[in-house]
């Protein structure tokens, strides 16, 4: 009886391991935004944890607008808790990679 039970157990794990990869790879594939999660797998350049560009020559003017923006919110709304990350897109093609286009 119990290897059955181990039997049906392992069947069960290795049913939740396949959906749950499935449903991950479907979200990545489907639901665009989710790659904002992992900017630079899809091409980006990422010089910190807070800015992710098109390319090395835009991560300057990224940083530029991220500091601006952030000076302007911790002025006029008020302190962030925490950094944000933004990914900086030029281009319409960047843009509809990420859902935004």
């Amino acid at each position: 009886m119990g290897t059955v039970a181990n039997t049906t157990l392992r069947r069960f794990a290795v049913s939740g391991l396949f959906i749950a990869s499935l449903t991950t790879l479907g979200a990545w594939f489907v639901v665009k935004p989710v790659r904002a999660l992992l900017p630079n797998s899809m091409g980006m350049v990422c010089p910190n944890a807070q800015i992710c560009a098109e390319s090395d020559a835009q991560t300057a003017e990224a940083q530029a607008l991220y500091d601006e923006a952030f000076a302007f919110v911790s002025l006029h709304v008020g302190k962030l808790k925490s950094t944000p990350k933004v990914v900086f897109c030029h281009t319409d093609a960047c843009a509809d990679t990420f859902g935004l286009g």
